[in-house]
C-alpha cells in the first residue's frame, strides 16, 4: 500500500510540474496566434504523456493487489473525466481514432473498378528482395462454418454433417500434433458432447489443451451485429462460455467471426469485457476492405466511439477478400487459390468454377505448386504491416466427408515440407490456430505497454451497411421476416424477466426450503437461454433461413415464450404469498394475461371473468420504479379497481370490436395507472360494481367515414363523426398531439413545455421491386404513397387515454397517447398491425416528415441497444445503402429540438430527406437474391410493431450535436421511454380462489424501490453447475451505467442519476453473503469478499459490470 502512495503521489508530482512549466513558458510568448497554437501542441502532449503515466501507474497498482487476474476485461478509467453522466456526455470523444468510419465514407468514391485477378481490389505486386531481410510466416488455419440452421434445420445440420465433422477432425489430429483445426459454434458441440464417448470427449479435451484445436469466440452461435440486442448477445455467450468452462474446462481469447453481414463497435466492447484479446471479421463492404488495404490498416485497435482513453481498444483482424472459402483466403487469385482446396479433386463432390481442378501433390509436382500457393501468400502479405500471413482453410460444414481432412492435411504437409525445406525462400509455413496468428503477430510487432502491436493505428465506427459487390447492398435482412423479429425481442423480454424473478424467488425457496421450485424452473431457464441464443445466430434473427427452418426456430421461441410466462408466474405466487408453505398448493396459481396459440399466431389477451372480487398481479422486470398505465381485458364493463389498501384506483373502460359495426357485449378493456418498486410485484383488486359512480369511467368513441347506430351499447357515447379542416387533438401535460380529421393520421405535435409546435406528418408509403431479396434491399426507384382515401377509423377518448384506431390498406394503425404523469405519458405510442399478404414485390414503410434541420441529412440510430452512432445519408451512394439498423431507437435533432422513435423489435431505418424517419415494416418478395437461401420471403404474417414517438426541447447547452462528434447519447427520458417499450410490466390473473388478504400487499428486493435512474440491471442470472440443469447459490448480476445526454431533463422520472460511488449491498433488501467481481461472462474472476465488507463500486457511464453475488433470503 505505501509502494502504491508512493508511486501515486509521484504521479500528481510530475502532474503539477509539467502544469507549471507550461504556464510559465507561455507567459514569455508575446506572440497571441503563436502562443495559443504551441499552447495546445503541448496540451495534447502534456495530456499523452499524463496518460502513459496513469496507464504505468495503474499496472504497477494492479500488479501489486494480490490475487487480482491482471486480464483487460476491466474498465480501467485510465483517462481523467468527469464520471457523472453529463460530465461523461459533454466530454468530446471518438475523435482519437486514426481511422473514423464516419469520415471514410466521405472518402471512398464507391466506384468499384474490375481489379483484375482480384476484382474488388488491384494487382497486388512484390517487389524482387520484399523477403531477403525477413521470414514470411504463414499459419494455414483449417475451420469448419457450421450455421445452427440455414438451409436446413439446426437439428438437421447436427445429424447429417456437424457430428460427423467434430468427430472426423479429432480423429485426423489424435497422433498428428502438428495439425490444427478452429472451431466456432458451442450449441453443435453440446450435441457431439453429448453423443460423444468417454475416449472422444477425453480426445477431445486433451486436444484443445494441448493448442491443437482452439475453442473460438465460445458462444453458442456466431450471432448476428445488426438486429440484435446487447442483453441477448450477452446471454449467449455466458450459455456458450459456461458450456465450455464446465466440459472443457478453457477459457476462449480470440473471436472468430465470418459471416455475420455487417460489424458494430458494441460486438468488439462485449468481447474486450469478456477477456478476449483479438478479434477477427470478414463480410465489410468491398470498398471499406480495398480503401482499409491500400493503406495497409487490415488490423488495427477497434476503440469504442464513446471511450475518452484507449481502455475498449481490442485488436481485429480484417480479412481482405470476397469470402472466407479457399478461393479467397490464401491471396488475392482465387482461381489459384482454389487449386489449393483439395476437397475440389475428383470424387470429392464440389468443383472449382474457374476450370482449373487441384492436382494432387507428388514429389513429381511439389516445386511448381508450393510456388504458385507461395505467390498467393507473399501477394497477401502486401496488404498487411507484419510479416505473418493468416489463411483460413475452410467454407461452409467442410470435413463432413471423412475423407476431406486427408485430402487437406496430407497435401497440405507436402507442400510446407517442400517450402521449409528452402531456407532460400525465406519461409516458414504450418497448420495454426487463431491464437498461434495473434501471438506471432504481437511478437513480430512488438507490444506497447497495453499489450497492442507497435505502430498499429485506431478505429472508431462500425461496419454498416454491408455490401459484397456491385449495389448489393444487404440492408433488406435488417427487417426480413419482422414477425419473428418481433418474437425474439418477446421472448427476451419474458426470459430476462424470468431470469431476474427467478434469482430472487430461488434465494427465497432455499431459506424456506422449498425445494419444487428451484429444480423445475431452472429447467426451463436452461431450456430458454439454449433456444434465444440459437436464434441470435446470422441467419435465425436476420430472417435469412429457409420457410421451414424458420418455422422451427419459431417453435422453440414460442414455446420458450411460455415457459418464461411460468418461470414468472411461478416466482410472483412464492414472492407474493404471506406464508410460503401455501406455494405447493395447485389451487392457488397465478396466469399470465397473454398466451399464444402456436409460433405463428398473434398474442391474445385473456379474459378476466368479473363475478366476484379478482386479484391482478403485476411485475416490474427493470430495476427502476415505474407509474404506467396498464390494460386488463374483463367480461363486463361496470367495474372498479382498488388498491392493496382499499382505495379506488381511476380507471377507464373501452369498448372491444368485433368488426366495424359491431362492440362485443362479453369483453371490455379497463386501463387504470398502476405504480410498481423497482424489480417489484404488487396487486389491486377488480370487483363489480352496481353501475354507480365509483366505477371506471367509459370513454367517447367518434367514427369517421362509417355509420353507427349512437346507443350501441349502454353507458358508452358512440357517435358519428365528420371529416372536416379542423384537427382531432390529443393532448396530455406533456405533449398536444394533432390529426388530420379525414385520414387519421398524425401532423403536428408539441412540447407542452415550450408550446412550438412542430411537424410530424406520418405517412405509409411502398417501394416496388423486381430484385429484392431477404438478404437484399434493391428497389425499383423512390417510395410511392399507399393510397388512403376516406379510411374507417376511431377516436376513443377517455380520462386516461386517447388513441387513433385506423384501418389502412395492409396496416391497422393504432396511436395512442396516456394521461397518468408516468414515463409513458412522455411520448405517442404508435402500434401497427402490418398484413401484406395480398401483395407481390412490396416493401412497405412508415414515414415521418418534420421540419427538424438536421445538418446534411445527419442523423443517430442505436448499435444493438447499446450506444448511439452518427449517420449521414449520402448521394453517391444508393438508397438502399443508406439503410440501417435500428434495433432499438433512432433520433434526429437540431441545436433546439431533438425526436426519437423508439422500437420494440429490430427493422431498416433511413432518413433520405431533411426531417424524415422511415422505416421499413415488412417485405414480402418473389425472388431469390443469388445468396445461398434460394427461395424468396413470401411467408409473411399478422406482425405487431410497439413505436413510442418522443419530443425533447434541449433546455441545457450541449456539444454532442457538433458534427465532427461520431456519438450521441439518448437522455435518461429517453432511456427510460426504451425500456417501458421493451419491458412492459407483466400482467396476471390470480385464480378466483386467490384471496387477496393471503398476498402480500408489495414485494421488491431493493431496499429503496428503485436503482438509479442511469444504472440499469441487464440480467440477474443464476449461474448453472455441473450438469446441464443443476442452479448453484450464486447469482451473476450485469449492471450496466448509462451514458446519458442531460441537456433535455429527466421529468417525470420517479429516480435520480448515480453520484459518483455506490455501495452495493445498500441496493438490496436480500442479504449478501458472498461478492466477486468478474469478467462479462465469468471466465475471470477478481478477488472475493465475504458479506460483511463494504462494497463500494465505482461504475464509469457506458461500462458493463459483472459480479458473482451469493444472496441470501
Amino acid at each position: 500500500m505505501k509502494r502504491r502512495v508512493l508511486l501515486f503521489s509521484a504521479g500528481v508530482f510530475l502532474v503539477m510540474f509539467f502544469t507549471m512549466h507550461m504556464v510559465v513558458d507561455q507567459m514569455a510568448q508575446p506572440d497571441t496566434d503563436n502562443t495559443i497554437h504551441e499552447t495546445k501542441n503541448k496540451l495534447v502532449k502534456l495530456n499523452e504523456e499524463i496518460d502513459q503515466l496513469k496507464s504505468s501507474l495503474t499496472k504497477t497498482q494492479n500488479a501489486l493487489v494480490p490475487g487480482l487476474d491482471n486480464t483487460n476485461y476491466k474498465s480501467k478509467a485510465l483517462v481523467s473525466v468527469d464520471s457523472t453522466g453529463c460530465g461523461f456526455a459533454q466530454s468530446e470523444a471518438g475523435l482519437s481514432a486514426d481511422i473514423k468510419m464516419l469520415d471514410i465514407y466521405k472518402i471512398i468514391p464507391f466506384d468499384n473498378p474490375d481489379g483484375g485477378a482480384w476484382k474488388q481490389g488491384w494487382d497486388i505486386s512484390v517487389p524482387s528482395g520484399a523477403f531477403d531481410n525477413e521470414i514470411l510466416q504463414v499459419f494455414v488455419v483449417p475451420h469448419s462454418h457450421n450455421d445452427p440452421g440455414w438451409i436446413k434445420t439446426f437439428q438437421r445440420y447436427y445429424m447429417d454433417q456437424s457430428k460427423h465433422i467434430i468427430s472426423n477432425v479429432v480423429a485426423n489430429l489424435i497422433g498428428n500434433p502438428n495439425r490444427k483445426f478452429i472451431w466456432a459454434e458451442i450449441s453443435f458441440l453440446s450435441l457431439w458432447w453429448n453423443d460423444a464417448s468417454s475416449s472422444q470427449r477425453e480426445s477431445f479435451k486433451r486436444l484443445v489443451k494441448n493448442g491443437q484445436l482452439e475453442i473460438v469466440t465460445g458462444g453458442w452461435v456466431m450471432n448476428d451485429e445488426a438486429n440484435t440486442n446487447y442483453y441477448a448477445m450477452i446471454d449467449q455467450m455466458i450459455e456458450g462460455h459456461e458450456w465450455v468452462r464446465l466440459n472443457i474446462g478453457i477459457k476462449p481469447r480470440v473471436s472468430w467471426s465470418i459471416d455475420p453481414f455487417g460489424y458494430t463497435p458494441t460486438m468488439a466492447y462485449l468481447l474486450k469485457r469478456m477477456g478476449m484479446d483479438a478479434m477477427l471479421i470478414q463480410r465489410v463492404h468491398y470498398s471499406v476492405k480495398k480503401y482499409l488495404a491500400q493503406k495497409k490498416q487490415l488490423e488495427f485497435m477497434w476503440r469504442q466511439n464513446w471511450d475518452h482513453g484507449t481502455d475498449t481498444d481490442i485488436l481485429c483482424h480484417v480479412m481482405p477478400f470476397y469470402s472466407y472459402d479457399i478461393p479467397h483466403t490464401c491471396g488475392p487469385d482465387p482461381a489459384v487459390c482454389c487449386q489449393f482446396d483439395f476437397q475440389r479433386l475428383p470424387g470429392g463432390g464440389i468443383w472449382c468454377p474457374w476450370n482449373i481442378p487441384p492436382q494432387p501433390i507428388s514429389p513429381r509436382n511439389v516445386q511448381q505448386r508450393a510456388m504458385m500457393l507461395l505467390e498467393q501468400y507473399r501477394k497477401k502479405s502486401r496488404l498487411y504491416r507484419s510479416n505473418v500471413v493468416l489463411a483460413p482453410l475452410g467454407d461452409d460444414f467442410r470435413y463432413a466427408d471423412p475423407q476431406e481432412p486427408v485430402r487437406q492435411f496430407t497435401n497440405y504437409e507436402k507442400l510446407f515440407q517442400y517450402l521449409n525445406s528452402k531456407p532460400e525462400l525465406k519461409v516458414k509455413i504450418q497448420f495454426g490456430t487463431l491464437s498461434d496468428y495473434f501471438n506471432a503477430l504481437l511478437k513480430t510487432t512488438g507490444k506497447n505497454d497495453d499489450g497492442s502491436p507497435k505502430g498499429y493505428p485506431k478505429l472508431g465506427g462500425d461496419f454498416m451497411t454491408y455490401a459484397d459487390r456491385d449495389e448489393h447492398y444487404w440492408s433488406g435482412y435488417y427487417t426480413s421476416r419482422p414477425f419473428y423479429k418481433n418474437l425474439d425481442r418477446v421472448l427476451e423480454t419474458k426470459h430476462r424477466a424470468a431470469e431476474i424473478a427467478y434469482s430472487i424467488a430461488s434465494r427465497i425457496a432455499n431459506q424456506e426450503k422449498i425445494a419444487k421450485f428451484a429444480t423445475n424452473q431452472f429447467n426451463l431457464l436452461v431450456k430458454s437461454r439454449r433456444n434465444l441464443g440459437l436464434f441470435q445466430h446470422h441467419d435465425g434473427i436476420t430472417g435469412t433461413a429457409k420457410d421451414h427452418v424458420v418455422v422451427d426456430y419459431g417453435n422453440r421461441l414460442v414455446q420458450s415464450v411460455g415457459n418464461m410466462q411460468n418461470v414468472i408466474a411461478s416466482a410472483a405466487k412464492l414472492l407474493m404469498l404471506k406464508h410460503k408453505e401455501s406455494y405447493s398448493s395447485d389451487e392457488i396459481r397465478f396466469d399470465m394475461d397473454e398466451s399464444r396459440a402456436s409460433h405463428d399466431s398473434l398474442p391474445e389477451k385473456r379474459l378476466l371473468s368479473i363475478s366476484n372480487t379478482r386479484v391482478v398481479v403485476f411485475y416490474n422486470s427493470l430495476a427502476q420504479k415505474r407509474k404506467e398505465l396498464v390494460s386488463v381485458h374483463v367480461s363486463i364493463p361496470n367495474v372498479k379497481v382498488l388498491d392493496a389498501d382499499g382505495n379506488s384506483i381511476k380507471c377507464q373502460v373501452n369498448l372491444q370490436w368485433k368488426d366495424k359495426n359491431s362492440p362485443r357485449d362479453n369483453k371490455f378493456e379497463v386501463l387504470f395507472p398502476i405504480e410498481v418498486l423497482g424489480l417489484g410485484f404488487s396487486r389491486v383488486t377488480i370487483q363489480k360494481t352496481d353501475g354507480s359512480s365509483d366505477g371506471c369511467k367509459p370513454s367517447k368513441t367518434s367514427i369517421y367515414h362509417h355509420k353507427v347506430k349512437n346507443d350501441l351499447v349502454k353507458g358508452f357515447d358512440v357517435r358519428n363523426a365528420d371529416c372536416g379542416k379542423q384537427y382531432i387533438t390529443m393532448e396530455n401535460q406533456f405533449i398536444v398531439a394533432d390529426f388530420d380529421r379525414c385520414t387519421g393520421l398524425l401532423q403536428n405535435i408539441a412540447d407542452k413545455s415550450t408550446g412550438i409546435k412542430r411537424t410530424a406528418e406520418l405517412r405509409f408509403l411502398q417501394y416496388m421491386t423486381v430484385s429484392s431479396g431477404a438478404y437484399l434491399f434493391l428497389p425499383s426507384g423512390t417510395a410511392k404513397e399507399v393510397l388512403i382515401q376516406k379510411p374507417f377509423f376511431r377516436h376513443i377518448s377517455g380520462i386516461l387515454r386517447d388513441e387513433i384506431q385506423a384501418f389502412y390498406p395492409n396496416v391497422y394503425h393504432n396511436i395512442q397517447l396516456a394521461n397518468t404523469n408516468g414515463i409513458d405519458s412522455r411520448s405517442l405510442h404508435i402500434h401497427n398491425l402490418v398484413d401484406i399478404r395480398d401483395t407481390s414485390n412490396r416493401e412497405l414503410i412508415m414515414r415521418i416528415s418534420t421540419n427538424i434541420r438536421n445538418t446534411n441529412r445527419e442523423y443517430f440510430t442505436d448499435l444493438n441497444g447499446f450506444q448511439m452512432q452518427r449517420r449521414r445519408t449520402l448521394d453517391k451512394i444508393p438508397l438502399q445503402a443508406n439503410y440501417y439498423p435500428m434495433p432499438s431507437m433512432a433520433f434526429l435533432q437540431d441545436p433546439k429540438l431533438r425526436m426519437t422513435l423508439h422500437t420494440m423489435q429490430a427493422c431498416g431505418v433511413a432518413s433520405l430527406k431533411q426531417g424524415e424517419f422511415e422505416v421499413m415494416l415488412d417485405r414480402r418478395l418473389g425472388q431469390d437474391d443469388n445468396r445461398g437461401l434460394g427461395q424468396g420471403v413470401r411467408d409473411n404474417k399478422q406482425t405487431p410493431y410497439h413505436f413510442a414517438l418522443l419530443l425533447e426541447n434541449l433546455t441545457k447547452k450541449q456539444t454532442m450535436v457538433k458534427s465532427k462528434i461520431p456519438i450521441a447519447y439518448p437522455s435518461l427520458v429517453g432511456h427510460a421511454v426504451s425500456q417501458t417499450v421493451n419491458h412492459p410490466i407483466n400482467i396476471m390473473f390470480g385464480t378466483s380462489e386467490v384471496i387477496p388478504h393471503s398476498l402480500l400487499k408489495q414485494y421488491s428486493p431493493l431496499k429503496s424501490g428503485s436503482f438509479p435512474c442511469d444504472l440499469h440491471l441487464v440480467t440477474a442470472r443464476t449461474v448453472q453447475g455441473e450438469g446441464d440443469s443443476k442452479p448453484t447459490d450464486e447469482t451473476a448480476v450485469v449492471l450496466h451505467r448509462y451514458g446519458y445526454d442531460c441537456g433535455y431533463g429527466m421529468t417525470p422520472l420517479l429516480c435520480s442519476p448515480l453520484g459518483s460511488k455506490i455501495e452495493f449491498k445498500s441496493l438490496w433488501n436480500l442479504g449478501v453473503r458472498n461478492f466477486k467481481e468478474t469478467s462479462l461472462t465469468m471466465m475471470h474472476d477478481g478477488n472475493e469478499r465475504g458479506g460483511e465488507e463494504s462494497i463500494d463500486l465505482t461504475l464509469q457511464p457506458m461500462e458493463l459490470y459483472t459480479y458473482k453475488v451469493k444472496f441470501s433470503g
